[in-house]
């Protein structure tokens, strides 16, 4: 039986890199440097263990405090908005707790449901703020990663590409664009887990360096639902109180139909899930507090079915790219 962190649940003995990618003999020569999980007599892993000698609470709000201070003099934040609950929550948090001005801003990728972007136009209406979308699809990089089989009517993966870090390229690219525009130093994120950890202490906040009319510029971001320390059971609450409803969609996602897709494939060449090392950061920051078995469920190995073939099948044919 494989040894397992009684906290987070990483497996002894895996290897991880940027904490949220597992390193497999396929894809480890994309990651160069790597990190051991190891679980010691008390069964806490070494990443767990770190997080509790340098989590700080009080910390946390000093950053909020001083990210706000900033927000507010720049008059205008932008929100990541993928249409998915995470960053919901942190629309609503910025809004309605915080009370900033914000701009939403989402990425449409080409596989964003015409139902996840009308209820993010609802929501945004809702909160009364405006709302940035940006087309620039990844179909391109779908189909050189993923090959369809005409004959037998199934889809094979030709690599381990993680095609939701081509995706966050892609976001970060055009949030750029919009930042340097709007001369914002401020972003915010729906992250459920901490950005950083840093010598000392845990960080919600990052910053990001980017070049703008042949100057070096910066923008710093919040990963505000982590940093108020809002858990699963608080962000139902939350939800329940704007126009929210669910879309069924696969996989550990309530914007996108990709990610489902494509942790499936790598669940078959893999013996963990796609998800479990981001969903152990989120588990070890408290996002999971009292939701033990929604935690076990999601971290579960997902098969590829016939279904799941046919629906991104349908999906390629009906934009007539097969």
């Amino acid at each position: 039986m494989i040894k397992e962190c009684k906290i987070c649940h990483l497996p002894d003995n895996i290897a991880l890199a940027g904490e949220i990618f597992i390193c497999t003999k396929k894809n480890s020569h994309e990651f160069p440097f790597q990190e051991i999980i190891g679980i010691n007599e008390n069964g806490i892993c070494n990443k767990c263990l770190e997080y509790q000698e340098k989590f700080q609470e009080n910390f946390l709000k000093k950053q909020v405090e001083a990210f706000v201070s900033v927000a507010k003099n720049d008059q205008n934040s932008i929100v990541a908005y993928s249409g998915g609950k995470d960053s919901t929550i942190a629309l609503y948090l910025a809004k309605k707790v915080l009370g900033l001005n914000v701009t939403a801003y989402m990425l449409d990728n080409g596989f964003i449901p015409e139902d996840v972007q009308n209820r993010a136009k609802i929501i945004c209406n809702f909160l009364e703020i405006p709302l940035i979308t940006v087309q620039d699809d990844i179909y391109k990089e779908f189909l050189t990663h993923y090959k369809f089989d005409s004959q037998n009517k199934k889809w094979s993966s030709t690599s381990e590409k993680d095609l939701c870090s081509t995706c966050s390229k892609k976001i970060f690219n055009n949030l750029t664009k919009i930042i340097s525009k709007s001369q914002t130093k401020t972003v915010i994120t729906g992250l459920n887990t901490y950005v950083k950890i840093r010598r000392f202490r845990i960080s919600a906040i990052g910053r990001i360096n980017y070049e703008s009319d042949n100057e070096r510029k910066f923008y710093s971001h919040l990963a505000l639902p982590y940093a108020m320390r809002i858990s699963l059971s608080e962000q139902d609450k939350i939800l329940g109180q704007i126009p929210w409803h669910e879309i069924k969609l696969d996989g550990y996602t309530s914007n996108c139909l990709i990610p489902g897709f494509t942790e499936k494939f790598f669940s078959e060449e893999s013996d963990y899930s796609f998800d479990l090392p981001y969903l152990a950061k989120e588990k070890r920051s408290g996002y999971f507090n009292n939701s033990e078995q929604i935690f076990l469920n999601l971290k579960n190995k997902h098969t590829l079915k016939d279904e799941d073939h046919a629906k991104i099948t349908e999906f390629f044919t009906k934009k007539g790219l097969l």
